[in-house]
């Protein structure tokens, strides 16, 4: 299997087998996936973590997956998971918008910031999204996250 086919294979199970579990305003836990799956759900950033860390599981071949966040198109906080295909065609999964069920690709109006790059361990490569490069101040920003 294509680690496309893959990744909607593991979108299908999340948006029908996890529920988006908004957290309280003050609260801002990330949960592991094995958290994920005991609680049966999670906020945007939980289910998207799920997703990447399944997805990396179920390959053949190594993926290139990444964490983002950035604002959706209410102009509010959010993450989503990004696939990079060995084309370099790149395609999102929000498995936080239910509406969305089967849909990956581009979300028109999500404003991406940070990334994170996961090697199947950790989520380790951080930089701003579209640039590698940062400065020494935005390094140390995102070694916080």
């Amino acid at each position: 299997m294509e680690n496309l086919d893959v990744l909607r294979q593991v979108y299908n199970e999340c948006v029908k087998g996890l529920q988006y579990i908004a957290e309280p305003p003050t609260l801002d836990y990330w949960q592991t996936p094995k958290e994920t799956e005991q609680k049966q759900g999670g906020d945007c950033e939980d289910l998207a973590i799920w997703m990447v860390c399944e997805t990396w599981e179920r390959c053949q071949s190594t993926p290139k997956l990444f964490l983002v966040w950035g604002l959706d198109a209410k102009g509010q906080g959010h993450a989503w998971g990004e696939y990079e295909s060995i084309e370099g065609m790149r395609y999102w999964f929000d498995p936080a918008w239910k509406k969305q069920q089967d849909k990956i690709g581009r979300f028109v109006g999500y404003q991406p910031w940070l990334c994170a790059g996961y090697d199947g361990a950790t989520f380790s490569e951080k930089f701003v999204y579209g640039h590698k490069l940062l400065s020494k101040l935005d390094r140390e920003t995102l070694e916080k996250i």
